[in-house]
């Protein structure tokens, strides 16, 4: 029985981006033009938890990160996003810190849920 779950459980997910992707939105009224944006930049802060084995070398940290976001026009749920970000993390045995600068790159399908 525990292998069927996770077959089920995909294809309720499935289901839920396949629905969500035909309950989008209105258009706008007649005679109003459409404004649409295709470039969505992001300003993120982060809160760095360390887990596993690096818990045992980290405390907490924190850091931020900037990013921009592209839909594509000829299909608008398929995106490309890429970023930089720098974290900054305290060390448990000497008390000094650590930074880490970062980059993020990917794509990916986004799908509305709900139409607001």
């Amino acid at each position: 029985m525990g292998r069927l779950k996770l077959p089920a459980i995909a294809l309720v997910l499935l289901a839920l981006a396949a629905a969500g992707s035909f309950g989008q939105a209105p258009g706008t009224p007649a005679g109003q033009p459409e404004t649409v944006s295709y470039l969505i930049v992001h300003l993120l802060p982060t809160f760095n938890l360390p887990m596993g084995d690096s818990a045992s070398y980290y405390k907490f940290g924190g850091g931020a990160l900037i990013g921009a976001e592209y839909r594509l026009p000829f299909f608008s749920n398929l995106f490309v996003l890429g970023g930089v970000g720098y974290d900054y993390n305290l060390l448990k045995m000497t008390g000094q810190s650590a930074s880490f600068p970062n980059a993020l790159a990917g794509a990916g399908l986004q799908f509305n849920l709900a139409p607001w």
